[in-house]
């Protein structure tokens, strides 16, 4: 599923797919569009919620599955512009795994998409950065509990982040990925 539109509001889907399962999009890249996901159940293995959108996820159950991936699959891959500092927001939610990941957890939360950047590498303010925080969200057991983030599709930028008090959170030299999650 695609969204373009600004201020769309989506509630109690059902997607069920494995690669790119939800795109929450933008037009073009010099517009926003906004999107509020509530109530809803989103299922994949590899970036199945990604995109550029400033999007909000309320109450929506993320399934991490292990049918098609054994291992290291990824749930998010953000491509928030760099002059925007808000991408997705995951909230009040639900991010578990199948039973293929309990017994090796390698799954993770998500990693930079680098949209563009394939050939020029990432470009600090002028490829996209991601922007992603999971909070008061329950994350089960069969994620990489060490390193829960993955490099970045497109460029395989490293992830790099900083966890210091005072930190610039809009650092374009640092990922913008964050979990305060129980």
């Amino acid at each position: 599923m695609r969204t373009d539109a600004d201020r769309t509001q989506l509630e109690r889907l059902r997607l069920i797919g494995r690669q790119d399962t939800f795109l929450a999009s933008a037009g073009d890249v010099d517009r926003i569009a906004r999107v509020l996901v509530r109530d809803s159940y989103i299922e994949g293995d590899t970036d199945f919620v990604f995109g550029r959108a400033s999007a909000v996820f309320d109450h929506t159950h993320f399934h991490l599955v292990s049918t098609r991936k054994p291992s290291g699959g990824i749930v998010f891959a953000p491509n928030t512009a760099p002059h925007y500092p808000y991408g997705f927001l995951v909230t009040h939610s639900l991010l578990p795994t199948d039973a293929g990941y309990l017994a090796t957890p390698t799954g993770l939360f998500g990693r930079s998409w680098d949209q563009g950047a394939g050939t020029t590498g990432y470009l600090p303010g002028t490829t996209p950065d991601e922007q992603l925080v999971i909070r008061d969200t329950r994350i089960g057991a069969g994620f990489n509990e060490t390193a829960p983030w993955a490099p970045a599709a497109t460029t395989g930028r490293p992830f790099t982040a900083s966890t210091e008090p005072g930190r610039d959170l809009d650092d374009v030299d640092a990922n913008r990925l964050w979990e305060a999650a129980h």
